[in-house]
């Protein structure tokens, strides 16, 4: 204890990675030798699985600045979407143009309803969306992750550790169980297609 008291018991080394039951594509892994703990899926492919379009919901606001945001982090990003369909209320106007190689993918569409039905609104023409609203900002990177030909999406098991000691969490299960008594999993927005 005398030699050691003043280092760490623990060591870093570029031998061994714990990810600890976390999902990941190949890219995301490094050089170690050894992999702890890593579910490792494949990269969404549209030639096998079929066309994915994004369904982003416009917020209170279309102003020039959420516009321009918006079609700045679509043209700067790699990302995997054949159409973005973009949500606005009747009432609204987008207040910019947007360049050919943005508009060319995206397609506006007034909403009928309220802001919180367009995930039954939405008018998709591909086989898979992904629904966001402008509050989120795109990834430069956006990866999905694929097994067998179905998507991979992360979930919180309905138990008191993970989920029933959050009030939020709590309310969301009690209000799935009324139409589904057997439903164990939550589901964040920002994580389901």
């Amino acid at each position: 204890w005398k030699m050691y008291s003043t280092e760490t018991p623990y060591k870093s080394t570029g031998v061994l990675a714990d990810y600890a039951a976390t999902n990941l594509l190949p890219h995301h892994l490094g050089e170690e030798s050894l992999v702890h703990g890593a579910k490792l899926y494949s990269y969404y492919n549209s030639s096998l699985m079929g066309n994915i379009s994004i369904v982003i919901s416009s917020g209170k606001s279309n102003t020039i600045e959420s516009s321009l945001r918006l079609q700045s982090e679509f043209e700067s990003a790699r990302h995997i979407f054949s159409e973005i369909v973009l949500m606005v209320d009747h009432n609204k106007t987008l207040q910019t143009t947007f360049n050919s190689s943005f508009v060319g993918l995206m397609r506006l569409q007034y909403r009928a309803m309220p802001a919180y039905m367009d995930l039954c609104e939405a008018d998709v023409q591909t086989e898979w969306f992904m629904l966001a609203d402008t509050g989120y900002g795109l990834a430069k990177q956006l990866d999905l992750m694929v097994v067998q030909s179905k998507f991979v999406v992360s979930f919180i098991p309905a138990t008191h550790r993970f989920c029933f000691q959050f009030p939020y969490c709590r309310e969301d299960i009690s209000i799935a169980q009324k139409i589904y008594p057997y439903h164990y999993m939550f589901f964040a927005n920002t994580n389901m297609i």
